[in-house]
């Protein structure tokens, strides 16, 4: 319904809405165009193709075109010749590897713009994997839940990934939604990349009094130093909550104080706040150490 809603208030305005365009463009990026929803949730589903998943929608979507028996006509060519058609695929069953989502695979499977070259992707970058899998679709029958999902709720039909590569970067983009940054470039001086192998943190008896007495150096020797992710904070968080981390540490930086406690985060499931004392007084003092590991350094 909202579909159709948006359509007919582009047309009535004499709009054109192409890829990458706002749906308003006549209004100031940014403006609350349902303000009637409270919440938003967007549903990611990683390592698939829209047409994969959704492409036999029904009545809704731009999915995999069709001859007059309802048949997908879609065809990729490898670079042989051979012609690889979609198929609908006899199991939900994933095979392991293949699609592949590498770099490469990725700008394969793109071909410039024609998204012609999934098969390719496969053919040229996984030796001996079935070229054809790619090119597999599910129906409503074999995905009913997520079928029922699309035709319940909005479908991204026309949306491509912020960056043309492997799931964690299209993670941070759809987190972020910008990929401009918190800070304007030029105000970067120098920054530099460590590639650090062996980056998983070990833990042993001692570790927490190790890092617990890091940090309390750290903090008083070194204020504006701000440790963050699995190797800053030796710490064996998740992706989202590593990325919290540093999310949470912006925003002191950009307050001036010490607002969130970042060494909460994935400790109880939720992030805590340290207090609005400012950065010098939190600094001198061990309040931002988690109260268990001062028991623990303490005996």
């Amino acid at each position: 319904m909202w579909e159709r809603v948006e359509k007919r208030g582009i047309e009535r305005r004499g709009l054109v809405a192409g890829p990458g365009d706002r749906p308003r463009p006549d209004l100031p990026a940014g403006t609350d165009l349902l303000p009637a929803i409270k919440q938003i949730v967007v549903l990611m589903m990683e390592n698939h193709s829209y047409d994969n998943y959704l492409g036999m929608l029904a009545d809704r979507g731009d999915g995999l075109p069709v001859d007059a028996s309802g048949t997908p006509t879609a065809v990729n060519i490898l670079p042989n010749g051979q012609r690889v058609a979609a198929w609908h695929l006899p199991t939900t069953a994933q095979v392991t590897g293949n699609p592949t989502q590498t770099w490469h695979a990725s700008h394969l499977s793109a071909d410039g713009v024609t998204c012609g070259g999934f098969a390719t992707s496969v053919w040229q970058t996984v030796p001996g994997a079935d070229p054809a899998i790619p090119m597999g679709y599910w129906t409503g029958a074999d995905l009913p839940f997520y079928h029922g999902l699309a035709r319940a709720f909005p479908v991204a039909d026309r949306w491509f990934c912020s960056c043309l590569g492997p799931t964690f970067p299209n993670r941070r983009f759809l987190i972020s939604g910008t990929a401009n940054g918190l800070i304007d470039a030029a105000d970067v001086v120098d920054a530099c990349v460590v590639r650090q192998a062996k980056a998983y943190p070990v833990y042993d008896d001692s570790y927490r009094d190790n890092v617990a007495m890091i940090r309390l150096d750290l903090e008083t020797s070194y204020p504006t130093l701000h440790l963050v992710g699995r190797n800053g904070m030796h710490k064996y968080n998740n992706q989202d909550h590593a990325m919290m981390t540093a999310m949470l540490t912006a925003r002191n930086i950009l307050a001036g104080e010490r607002v969130y406690d970042i060494w909460d985060v994935n400790e109880d499931a939720e992030y805590h706040e340290a207090g609005a004392s400012g950065v010098r007084e939190a600094l001198r003092s061990e309040r931002l150490v988690p109260e268990r590991v001062k028991q623990v350094a303490n005996g």
